[in-house]
């Protein structure tokens, strides 16, 4: 359509680097609907999706988005555009109010375009939209009840953005959406203020994966309201509250309560806490875990906190580990054999502990996934191993500095592998 046609025209214009080449085809033809990074409805010849991000395989120098320039009201002619990713070119300024006009959107990808200033009320006009992505920004918000109008949304990801003045909006706007599956909000500054009056009517029965790493999230009250969420322990599959370094800080009640939530989650795959500081007795954590989650859990991550106790025999409950990450905390037990059962584990971190006794082959009999073996800076642990014995796996990486080495080391490990020691 020649308006259509014109409207991308006259987005060219406002596009002054373009580093990959994404626009050379644009004008050769006459038919817009062969340009690169157009889409267009295969009976009405209407433009429906506008598709230009920066690409890995576009520029070997990825400090340097492809695209630089501006996005001009000429968009607005694009009047059943559906779906528009233009991720990790640089449009520094604000995010035009003018997008929530765009009233057939249904995806939006803005993330990582150098944006700042508010994020604009108007995005909550576009009722269609399934996809949310502004993550990579430097945008604030003022509040988050527009997200609320959003009621179609399935994905949503605004990492990296200020949303600290939405303390009091952000809980009940998600809870309004009703077929979210993916939640990100990594790096927000977010804290939690839970209310009592917080309804969960509406709240999702999808919801798939939550990322709230690297916020200020500073008791475990961030349980209670996974708790009440419609369908959480039959569709979870991913959590990650990293890097909210005072979550479980001098609240041991909680952290029990905390884990018992958690042991429940019967399709969680993966569980990262690392640096939250969690201090607990690892065999109650194991214990738990191995409530439902056992079911599923492949990967788990307790790095940087401030665990005690053993390796435990229940370790071998979590049979489908294929990575397990508890380096950096006061465990100061010994290792069971029972770790020698993960058949699947493929990365074991034990590092930065106070771990004793004797690790033998007995440890990694089963091992044979295993790629990843860190031990070290356990001063007091042995590893003593026979020379002969034949691993059942071939390792990439191989760390037992600090450690007790011998006298026996296998052969194998020696010839192949750099020792760290």
């Amino acid at each position: 359509m020649e308006s259509e046609r014109d409207a991308l025209v006259e987005f060219k214009r406002g596009i002054r680097i373009d580093r990959c080449g994404l626009l050379d085809s644009w004008g050769i033809t006459q038919d817009c609907c062969m340009w690169h990074g157009i889409q267009c409805h295969n009976h009405s010849g209407h433009v429906t999706a506008l598709s230009l991000p920066t690409l890995i395989n576009y520029t070997s120098d990825m400090l340097l988005p492809c695209l630089q320039g501006t996005i001009g009201e000429s968009i607005l002619g694009l009047k059943q555009l559906k779906y528009i990713d233009l991720s990790h070119n640089d449009f520094g300024g604000k995010l035009p109010k003018f997008i929530g006009s765009l009233s057939n959107l249904e995806y939006l990808n803005l993330s990582y375009v150098r944006f700042t200033g508010v994020i604009p009320q108007e995005i909550g006009n576009l009722s269609k939209l399934t996809y949310l992505g502004l993550n990579g920004n430097y945008m604030r918000v003022e509040n988050l009840r527009w997200l609320s109008q959003l009621r179609l949304l399935r994905e949503v990801e605004l990492g990296g953005n200020d949303l600290s003045l939405a303390t009091n909006s952000w809980l009940s706007s998600v809870n309004n959406l009703p077929f979210l599956q993916v939640l990100g909000l990594n790096n927000c500054n977010l804290s939690l203020k839970l209310s009592s009056s917080l309804s969960y009517i509406n709240s999702s029965t999808t919801l798939g994966t939550i990322t709230l790493q690297g916020n200020n999230l500073n008791d475990t009250s961030i349980f209670e309201w996974l708790s009440n969420l419609n369908g959480l322990e039959t569709s979870l599959t991913y959590l990650d509250l990293s890097f909210n370094n005072h979550l479980f800080e001098s609240n041991f009640q909680g952290t029990g309560y905390a884990m018992n939530l958690l042991g429940n989650l019967c399709s969680l795959q993966s569980l990262l806490l690392y640096n939250t500081s969690l201090n607990y007795n690892f065999l109650h954590i194991i214990e738990s875990l191995s409530l439902c989650t056992y079911k599923s859990l492949e990967n788990l991550d307790l790095a940087v906190n401030q665990v005690w106790g053993s390796i435990p025999d229940n370790i071998g409950n979590l049979s489908y580990l294929r990575e397990f990450n508890i380096d950096n905390n006061q465990l100061n037990g010994t290792i069971s054999e029972a770790l020698g059962g993960l058949s699947m584990l493929d990365t074991l971190g034990l590092s930065g502990n106070s771990l004793k006794g004797v690790f033998t082959s007995a440890h990694l009999s089963n091992l044979s996934n295993l790629s990843s073996l860190n031990l070290a800076l356990n001063t007091e642990l042995v590893v003593n191993i026979s020379a002969n014995w034949v691993p059942p796996f071939q390792l990439d990486i191989l760390s037992l500095e600090s450690c007790k080495v011998g006298p026996d080391f296998p052969k194998k490990l020696n010839h192949y592998y750099y020792i760290q020691h």
